[in-house]
């Protein structure tokens, strides 16, 4: 499906259509949407939601899992904050194969990482970092044994198929290359401190955050020209959230003094950070862009249009102290995932 050509003018909103498709009383603590069935997490169960079909079925769950992450085949739930000196026996990951159509539990005595939880998935093996140890886990005999034990706690992984990415909170960023067996540390990003959290990977850059609390900045690191970018100056009262539209433009939210949050974004043309220009927003909680001009973004009053040419904003779905999720169905149709219910948004033009 071609998205829709809205010939926008300056001061043009999209004209979205909003229908309910669901309703519920709880909030789901996370989510994904993986074709067309919408994965959601909560307190008590995993929630599976068919955006044709309208079809929902529930996983009952005996875990407090509180995060999704898809990676490869797999389906990944856990709780990034474990408790493994109170319940032995309880379950803190569990993952679903999307080929196999089951789940497999894994309990927090036979994973050995202490009190937080990180993973990547290669397709073969994954590696679960908590602490200062990263484990491997072997899909084939479901056997799980060291992998590397680091001066520091890990705080960030992230893969691809030639490197894995590690975060400490004192080593700073180390790489690991698949092919020769090696590690890399990077000691010339140039912040304050070493504590390197969120890894994430686009458009041949890797971005994260750096520092802790006051100091907590964002940088980005360009692999074709090996050279690193710190906004730790750019981006004051920086909270820690960002986020990567599909034009590889970077979003931030940042604290105000009123207490309310505001959203900038990274210019790609003159590398210069823009304000988002919001309104008595006191929580930003995601962001997807439509277009390259028209962004939809999701806050604790409601889901909003902004028009970056203008700086304005329209809501599409407004509400009060609300945590929601958007996720992308086409390019024309999305999905709202809220305590309220699950919504779909469909531009039909402007």
């Amino acid at each position: 499906m071609k998205q829709i050509n809205v010939n926008l003018q300056s001061n043009d909103f999209l004209n979205i259509k909003t229908i309910k498709l669901k309703g519920d009383s709880s909030l789901a603590r996370d989510s994904v949407l993986i074709d067309n069935k919408l994965w959601s997490v909560y307190e008590d169960r995993i929630q599976t939601f068919d955006v044709n079909s309208l079809i929902s079925r529930e996983h009952p769950i005996k875990s407090n899992f509180t995060k999704i992450d898809y990676q490869r085949d797999n389906i990944w739930f856990y709780n990034f904050q474990l408790n493994n000196d109170v319940v032995q026996d309880a379950i803190p990951l569990s993952r679903y194969n999307l080929k196999d159509n089951k789940f497999v539990d894994y309990l927090e005595k036979d994973l050995h990482i202490g009190s937080n939880l990180l993973l990547y998935d290669d397709g073969d093996n994954a590696l679960l970092a908590g602490g200062p140890k990263v484990y491997i886990l072997n899909y084939s005999n479901q056997s799980i044994r060291p992998f590397k034990e680091f001066q520091s706690q890990v705080t960030g992984i992230y893969g691809n198929d030639s490197f894995v990415w590690f975060g400490t909170a004192g080593e700073g960023l180390i790489e690991y290359n698949k092919q020769n067996n090696t590690f890399k540390n990077y000691d010339e990003i140039g912040v304050s401190s070493g504590t390197i959290s969120e890894i994430s990977f686009s458009d041949n850059r890797l971005i994260f955050n750096t520092g802790y609390e006051e100091e907590l900045g964002l940088t980005v690191f360009d692999l074709n020209t090996n050279k690193w970018t710190n906004y730790q100056n750019e981006i004051q009262e920086y909270t820690g959230d960002y986020w990567v539209d599909q034009y590889q433009t970077i979003w931030v939210s940042v604290n105000l003094e009123d207490g309310n949050q505001e959203l900038m974004y990274l210019d790609l043309n003159s590398n210069r950070w823009k304000p988002a220009k919001l309104k008595n927003v006191l929580l930003v909680y995601d962001i997807l862009s439509f277009d390259s001009r028209i962004v939809l973004f999701c806050t604790d009053q409601g889901v909003f249009q902004l028009n970056k040419l203008t700086g304005e904003t329209k809501p599409v779905i407004k509400y009060e102290n609300d945590e929601t999720r958007i996720h992308r169905i086409n390019a024309n149709e999305f999905i709202i995932v809220s305590s309220q219910g699950i919504y779909k948004l469909d531009v039909t033009g402007s």
